[in-house]
């Protein structure tokens, strides 16, 4: 009775890979994640190969680094003619060179980002080039630097993606199908090939999601959490200034800071979340000033401006040089405005739009560009890889059941402790994932405007990292197994549609052999 015991001793199971410290059992809070169980704060139940292997993983990094890089750079020239909404932003970043006004109904980092590194390596407007026409040949423009930019966000986000998913508490197996899922998605690979802003908005996304869970994982009143909470609000920030559709995820994050239902013993202090709110919103609401003071001179977008901004433009009609530009305050909120009204507006229904529920199935494709090529014909389809989409669909699926299951059956005891406090924690973090995938779809769900497969992205993203953790669920050897076939399988369906990618010409039958649906017409 008098005794005294080390509560810091761990307590042994019958599962010999298993072992539980009792001081976090005696927590008020629910079983938590963490990617280096024996030293994390909220550390449970975790067998060995979730426990970080920093040798291991990173050379896992780099060998998901090195094939990201070849996919996404092979080819990168093809097709040397604009592809679909290369048609907008390439205007955009010349515009941007050249200081000439311009209208989006998105914010500018996207632009000012390709505008600024594909400067760095070598583009320059072209003054005999426009591009006024999808599909019209670069002939000798150097397009090239710009679709880098691109690739280069769509390469580093697949090791940040393993990453990610570490940190959230999967083995390095399940990480491993995240990246992968992520990595040969023919979705992803397309847009990170092109003068696009998806491959951004991913990266970010992503990124932001890391830095959110390493924030989650601090004490208080540390440099770790004054750092960690700076740079999610920096990130999130930054999603939020490439699209606004990328906001759901920013959204998510400030919830669980907020409110701390899961991954949190406290929610962050008021203090803590008004910092990252500026700290996100300020560097948002800088690079609109970033955007104004670099247009200097008339362009195609000036008729979306007031007056007394116009005036301020050379080439102008009613310029002048001694007038003083509008306010910043009175035109950032007029032009956000503006931008919020011409998204609300759009009501021009597309060929190739699709629906919400046909993204999830990998129903509808986009056709991006196609051209006739030495009697063949050179295509970019954007869709899906089927094994990537369907996995994440089964995933969900099965996600869906066992969370209704688990409320159904919320007082069995049908597992021994140590089993159910993983279980509790795979299921509440898989909830934060399916919460993550369905906020990302609701916009599309609940309004009727033209939408197209590419604003599945933010959601797969969620949907990739759920499929991660339910294979985590399976027994080591069955998990490997699930791992290796899932792998396999994509890597089969990529190969497949590597002509629909990289721009290969075929005949109108090898074309029609790669349709799999009727719809991908």
């Amino acid at each position: 009775m008098g005794t005294k015991t080390n509560t810091n001793t761990p307590i042994k199971l019958k599962n010999p890979e298993i072992q539980v410290n009792p001081v976090y059992l005696s927590s008020k809070s629910q079983p938590k994640f963490t990617d280096t169980p024996e030293k994390g704060k909220f550390a449970t139940a975790y067998p060995k190969e979730y426990q970080s292997d920093t040798a291991r993983d990173t050379y896992i990094r780099w060998i998901l680094l090195i094939v990201a890089w070849v996919i996404r750079f092979y080819r990168l020239a093809e097709p040397s003619a604009v592809v679909f909404d290369e048609y907008h932003f390439g205007t955009f970043v010349d515009n941007i060179l050249s200081g000439a006004t311009y209208f989006d109904i998105h914010p500018p980092l996207g632009k000012l980002t390709l505008a600024l590194f594909g400067w760095i390596v070598g583009y320059r407007p072209d003054p005999d080039f426009g591009y006024d026409e999808i599909g019209k040949d670069y002939n000798g423009v150097l397009y090239y630097p710009l679709r880098e930019v691109a690739a280069v966000f769509g390469v580093i986000t697949v090791p940040l993606m393993y990453s990610t998913a570490r940190m959230l508490g999967l083995s390095w197996v399940g990480a491993l199908v995240c990246a992968g899922l992520f990595c040969f998605d023919n979705l992803n690979i397309i847009e990170s090939r092109l003068i696009l802003m998806d491959s951004q908005i991913t990266f970010y996304l992503v990124l932001s999601l890391y830095c959110a869970f390493k924030l989650w994982k601090t004490s208080p009143r540390t440099w770790s959490r004054f750092f960690w909470l700076t740079a999610t609000g920096f990130t999130c920030g930054c999603s939020i200034s490439v699209k606004w559709t990328a906001l759901a995820t920013p959204g998510l994050i400030a919830i669980v800071s907020f409110f701390a239902p899961h991954f949190l013993d406290d929610p962050l202090t008021l203090l803590e979340c008004a910092w990252a709110a500026f700290v996100g919103l300020g560097w948002y609401v800088f690079l609109f000033y970033v955007h104004f003071k670099n247009m200097t001179r008339t362009g195609p977008g000036v008729g979306f401006f007031q007056s007394d901004f116009r005036s301020t433009l050379v080439g102008e009609n009613t310029y002048d040089p001694n007038a003083e530009r509008q306010p910043f305050h009175k035109l950032f909120l007029y032009l956000n405005k503006y931008m919020f009204t011409a998204n609300a507006g759009i009501t021009t229904r597309h060929h190739w739009e699709s629906y919400w529920y046909q993204w999830i199935v990998n129903w509808r494709g986009l056709l991006y560009f196609n051209k006739e090529i030495d009697g063949k014909w050179g295509s970019v389809y954007l869709h899906c890889n089927p094994v990537v989409c369907l996995t994440c669909a089964a995933c969900v699926a099965i996600f869906i059941l066992v969370r209704l299951m688990s409320v159904r059956y919320r007082n069995t005891k049908i597992f021994k402790s140590e089993t159910r406090m993983l279980l509790q924690n795979a299921l509440r973090s898989g909830t934060f994932l399916f919460w993550g995938w369905l906020i990302n779809l609701l916009p599309y769900i609940l309004v009727d405007r033209s939408a197209f497969v590419y604003h599945y992205l933010p959601g797969l993203i969620y949907a990739q990292l759920l499929s991660g953790l339910i294979v985590d669920q399976a027994p080591l050897v069955v998990r490997v197994l699930m791992m290796v076939l899932i792998m396999a399988a994509s890597i089969a369906a990529f190969v497949q549609f590597v002509p629909w990618i990289y721009c290969f010409p075929l005949s109108s039958t090898e074309h029609s052999d790669l349709r799999w649906y009727g719809r991908w017409d």
